[in-house]
């Protein structure tokens, strides 16, 4: 179905009943990628087209803090509360922050980025002179030098991107959760695979050291889509952590 949220057309599915847990997928994908996830769940599940990504256009390129603006514009026009999360990557880094301004029952976070990738002299040494290219390339005028520069060393989801889109993940890339990670007390699990090598192990250590109620999970032989390559231990951690009743005194 689709609803105007926040001034974007939001394409989202629904299904279950119970508490209600919000799938937000990684960067390039759609519902599709995390919809299963609703299928063996004992909740209310929504699976959400990102705006950018799927059917839920944007015109303008956003910020990490748009999307949460527009997840508590979801949330506060389908009268939800007490969310859960299931976040993929991207997904991630906006969960932790509707988290951090919000609050959130739960949160299961997988892949999850949000942390700088910790760079050696030569690939700083690249950086810096990828921005003086860009620069004196923008001094002259010489539009189609950039977009050869742009396309030669942006990553594949930059190359693929809309213009649109290319604006909006430079501006995620470059936001780092590291500073609020201390003031998150929602109870997470961190999933991770041994060879990630795009969010790699030691981010999620690091997110699980500096919350205040986190945990993480490795699961070997696994990359960056651990979620989808162990299927049955991914949705066995999520139905036992999520369905769990509260104890009480």
């Amino acid at each position: 179905m689709k609803q105007v949220i926040h001034g974007v057309l939001t394409n989202y599915e629904v299904s279950g009943e119970g508490d209600v847990v919000l799938l937000l997928h990684g960067w390039g994908m759609d519902l599709h990628s995390m919809l299963w996830i609703g299928e063996d769940l004992k909740c209310k599940v929504y699976a959400i087209d990102l705006p950018g990504f799927g059917e839920s256009e944007i015109r303008q390129s956003w910020d990490v803090f748009d999307y949460v603006d527009w997840l508590h514009a979801f949330c506060e026009e389908l009268e939800l509360e007490d969310i859960m999360i299931v976040a993929h990557s991207f997904g991630c880094r906006i969960a932790l922050w509707y988290s951090y301004v919000y609050g959130c029952k739960k949160m299961v976070l997988t892949g999850a980025a949000g942390i700088p990738s910790l760079k050696n002299k030569f690939q700083k040494w690249q950086e810096i002179e990828y921005h003086i290219s860009k620069y004196i390339y923008k001094k002259l005028g010489l539009v189609k030098r950039i977009e050869q520069l742009q396309n030669s060393r942006g990553s594949y989801d930059y190359r693929s991107a809309s213009p649109v889109m290319k604006e909006t993940l430079v501006k995620v890339i470059h936001n780092d959760v590291t500073g609020i990670l201390s003031s998150i007390y929602t109870p997470t699990i961190l999933i991770v695979g041994d060879k990630d090598d795009i969010t790699p192990i030691w981010m999620s250590r690091e997110m699980e050291s500096r919350m205040q109620d986190a945990a993480m999970i490795v699961f070997e032989s696994c990359h960056h889509f651990a979620y989808l390559q162990d299927r049955y231990r991914f949705m066995k951690i999520v139905k036992v952590f999520l369905e769990k009743e509260e104890e009480h005194a």
